[in-house]
């Protein structure tokens, strides 16, 4: 990490920022970039000063790893040393920005004397959807740069703009493609123009009605459905740009931002977008090598395939559709090319196995059938060159016998995509038995492509998401049994954070599909509220009728015909919502504690992401293992070994891994994996 500067000819000092991959503001690059600075002011050949970033843009902000510890506030601290330095210089100090200038890499431009970017060049103040707010100015500077109306909307929502949107404010004094040369020749002009140097705290906030504009925004933040404890921090600091001294404001912005840092919300927010950047990579060597992707067949044409085709072809691959079916694969691929605007070339429709001869890469999506996926492999292994990668979209079978069928398993691997494919983020990618490390390491190259978060996981009934999740589904059936109301576990589910109650869930994904897939893998007495649902014809969302009715599309509605299907325990039985929320959490938690157990996860973190992305647990909680830690080890073990006992039910008897964290008074980050 370094900050070197560079004279040129013309007297000006070029600073560039450096540490890859996004130059963020980091203890090391803080004191790097110091130096830098004070080292070219007191060069007397300098005349001015230009700072940039190297590589691929200017800086992406704070070191979000330096969150959790003392050196976010180590000197020099960028509010107060970095910022003081740029601001008080004896020499004019352009920013010149590209690629990206985010949180507090956009507060430090602002603080400069004058500023150039690409118009490319995305910028924000995009703290909020981490769960925090600027803590170095920007709510203060931000406002006086674009006007207090356009600065909030950035702040609140966390929107991020390309620096042509803002081409008409005060928040760039020239747009250039080369953009250290307009900043050079700007930073000369502010020489001769002489001092003192421009800076935007010396701006007034222009707003005819400031307390009424920031009152009505404040009423619209409430009322949004997914918000988080920094939005309404966020909003008294901007109120403070209008009518409060500067550096009372900052300061004050400043002790806000340092509240929020420890706030149990921003915490588990910070937690699961940590998560996703640690999960891809892997505890095997992958430096084995990857190879090169061009050509991918996608099986099967239903709903799954043509999400997953879409996703192909939108990252760029030549895709071609395979269906059983005939015509459905032709169909599907009319519908794609109009929809995604591909050429045929990139986008075509095939009718047999021969045909998939050159494919560097084959997704199934067939049915959920093992019989059904070990016939296509098998197929696959008779007519694809032998360096091909095939994959299976299966969410649950045993890779393993999928793998054996095709006859060279050590090219065979899991790519669980979650449904609709083209939406959905998360990719389980399942390694088998006898996965080649490279066969892995290309497949991580390809879920990057395709913008997705793969998640590593081992072969097992499920995966890590759908093992887990059905724990979930499981116990709030229990509690059916006992005669709970399946909408209340919903509402309490759904106003704990998660964003669709288990009874939607098995609605959405349909009650006859889930009983199926279900049978002879756990006991007829867990499952036979489904049944008795299948009976009655009530499948779910697609049949109109399932534990909600659907008469006015996909809204679903409460169905007090559901109380004359199935048969309950106790109609009486009182649960409390803390006791309905914990037992369906906990059921959860424990599995995952064995999954960590059996390696079927890497890392606790890991499945944090899989069920913040994939299944609708809230971001602010950090996902499941790490509100479990949260809760403590040590009394989450205790409730599940009295439960245990209560209920003569080996169901919360508690995994292995969770008892010893117990009773070393850990948690899940000091699982041996967990880096």
């Amino acid at each position: 990490m370094n900050a070197p500067y560079e004279l040129r000819d013309d007297g000006v000092a070029v600073i560039r920022m450096e540490n890859p991959p996004v130059n963020s503001l980091a203890l090391k690059l803080r004191k790097a970039l110091f130096k830098a600075l004070c080292a070219a002011q007191d060069d007397s050949r300098v005349l001015a000063l230009v700072v940039t970033g190297s590589g691929e843009g200017f800086s992406a902000g704070g070191d979000l790893v330096e969150f959790e510890s003392n050196k976010t506030f180590a000197a020099p601290e960028l509010s107060i040393m970095l910022i003081g330095c740029i601001e008080t210089s004896s020499k004019p100090i352009v920013a010149a920005m590209h690629g990206f200038a985010l949180g507090g890499g956009l507060e430090l431009a602002l603080a400069c004397h004058g500023r150039v970017a690409d118009p490319a060049c995305k910028v924000g103040l995009p703290e909020t959807t981490l769960g925090l707010l600027p803590g170095a100015g920007g709510t203060q500077r931000l406002p006086r740069a674009i006007g207090l109306e356009p600065a909030t909307n950035l702040i609140i929502n966390g929107t991020v703009l390309a620096a042509s949107a803002l081409a008409e404010s005060s928040l760039f004094d020239a747009l250039s493609e080369t953009t250290v040369e307009r900043a050079c020749q700007l930073a000369l002009e502010l020489v001769a123009r002489g001092a003192p140097w421009p800076l935007l705290r010396h701006q007034p906030v222009h707003h005819s009605h400031p307390e009424g504009f920031l009152a009505f925004a404040r009423q619209q933040a409430k009322s949004r459905r997914y918000s988080n404890s920094a939005i309404p921090l966020a909003l008294d600091a901007l109120r403070l740009s209008v009518g409060v001294d500067f550096d009372s404001a900052v300061a004050q912005e400043q002790a806000l931002f340092r509240r929020q840092l420890v706030d149990p919300v921003s915490m588990g927010i910070r937690h699961a977008f940590l998560a996703e950047r640690l999960a891809p990579k892997s505890d095997v060597d992958l430096n084995g090598g990857t190879q090169p992707i061009d050509e991918v067949i996608v099986i099967g044409a239903g709903f799954m395939g043509k999400g997953i085709a879409s996703c192909f072809v939108r990252a760029g691959y030549r895709v071609k559709l395979y269906d059983s079916v005939q015509d459905t694969a032709r169909r599907a691929v009319g519908d794609l090319v109009v929809q995604l605007g591909c050429s045929a070339a990139q986008l075509t429709a095939i009718d047999n196995y021969a045909s998939m001869a050159t494919a560097d890469l084959v997704v199934e999506a067939a049915a959920e059938r093992l019989d059904v996926k070990q016939s296509i492999f098998a197929e696959l292994g008779r007519h694809c060159k032998n360096e091909a990668i095939l994959a299976s979209n299966t969410s649950s079978l045993d890779l393993d016998q999928i793998a054996l069928a095709s006859g060279r398993p050590q090219r065979v691997l899991g790519l669980h995509f979650f449904g609709p494919a083209q939406v959905m983020r998360l990719l389980e990618v399942v390694r088998g038995a006898e996965t080649d490390p490279g066969v892995l390491a290309t497949a991580l190259v390809v879920a990057k492509q395709l913008r997705k978060v793969a998640v590593i996981a081992r072969v097992c009934r499920g995966f890590i998401g759908n093992r887990l999740f059905d724990r979930y589904l499981l116990q709030a059936l229990a509690l059916v049994n006992e005669g709970v109301s399946p909408y209340r576990i919903d509402q309490v589910l759904e106003r704990w954070g998660m964003r669709m109650g288990p009874f939607k869930v098995m609605d959405l994904v349909g009650i006859d599909l889930l009983h199926g897939a279900w049978q002879g893998v756990y006991r007829p007495l867990d499952i036979q509220l489904l049944g008795q649902l299948c009976r009655a014809e009530r499948t779910g969302l697609r049949g109109g009728r399932g534990w909600y009715c659907y008469d006015r599309g996909s809204k679903a509605q409460l169905d007090p015909g559901v109380a004359q299907v199935i048969t309950v325990a106790d109609p009486a039985c009182q649960v409390g919502d803390a006791m309905i929320a914990e037992r369906c959490l906990l059921a959860l938690v424990n599995e995952g504690a064995r999954v960590l157990e059996e390696g079927i996860a890497q890392r606790a973190s890991d499945i944090d992401v899989v069920f913040v992305l994939g299944y609708g647990f809230p971001a602010d909680r950090g996902g499941p293992m790490y509100w479990a830690s949260t809760q403590g080890l040590a009394r989450i073990e205790r409730t599940l070994r009295q439960w245990a006992v209560d209920s003569e039910n080996d169901f919360w008897r508690p995994s292995a891994l969770l008892s010893d964290l117990a009773r070393d008074f850990k948690d899940f980050s000091h699982f041996p994996n967990q880096h």
